[in-house]
């Protein structure tokens, strides 16, 4: 959350260090402390790693919590294009290599002359989060930033995300996320079983990253669900 004021509102965390309201860092030390480890959009190794040696370094640990759900969720960003420390633009849409491969050739194919294709800027940006079943430790574990996901650019990225953590001794049982329509698709069209009736309810698949036979249930968040049906309701005028 400091990071966050420094960065996004800085005359606001001045004003609260000048204050003394809050005991605060200076805005040096803090920049020092954020140049220590890079942190770039994907699935970056020693992020992961990092991930896991906060968990290993929880307090109060039990077994059990191991047994992960996935959050994902995309948030609102201020369309921008700024160069970072290293001298990189960034505020593009990045899936990772091959997902943004996939899209470019989408993107040739669909166009009316042979143009050379062009990154869109940014407008979202799509996290995952683990999130510990049976305890309060939670921690993000990679950021996209795109426009607006698409259901089949979310299940490469899902499914990776499971791989990652279950390759660090995570058990992943939970994919939560709200009704968006890209979710819904990403649970419907892409994990109903082959040959299904229009209709069936999906609410589980296999996790093939899992070392034992395990399922991975889908889950709408009930609270967006309520959320939705009560901007409906509004936008009925009932």
């Amino acid at each position: 959350m400091v990071f966050s004021a420094l960065f996004n509102i800085a005359k606001a965390y001045q004003f609260l260090k000048d204050s003394r309201v809050l005991l605060l860092l200076d805005k040096r030390t803090l920049k020092d402390h954020s140049n220590c480890f890079k942190v770039d959009s994907g699935f970056d190794s020693d992020s992961l790693d990092l991930v896991k040696k906060d968990f290993i370094n929880r307090s109060n640990p039990k077994d059990y919590d191991v047994w992960v759900g996935i959050i994902h969720d995309e948030i609102s960003l201020r369309k921008d294009l700024v160069f970072d420390d290293s001298g990189k633009l960034i505020g593009f849409v990045n899936l990772g290599s091959v997902q943004n491969s996939m899209d470019d050739l989408k993107q040739y194919l669909c166009a009316k002359q042979n143009s050379p294709t062009t990154p869109d800027e940014a407008t979202h940006m799509f996290v995952f989060m683990a999130v510990s079943l049976f305890s309060d430790w939670k921690m993000p574990v990679a950021f996209f930033p795109t426009t607006t996901i698409k259901a089949y650019a979310l299940f490469n990225l899902f499914w990776k995300c499971v791989e990652e953590l279950e390759q660090r001794d995570f058990k992943v049982l939970t994919s939560t996320c709200d009704g968006a329509s890209p979710h819904q698709r990403f649970y419907i069209k892409y994990h109903c079983p082959p040959g299904a009736p229009k209709g069936t309810i999906t609410y589980k698949t296999n996790n093939h990253y899992a070392f034992e036979k395990r399922p991975l249930y889908l889950i709408c968040d009930p609270v967006h669900l309520l959320k939705t049906t009560r901007n409906n309701w509004e936008n009925s005028f009932w």
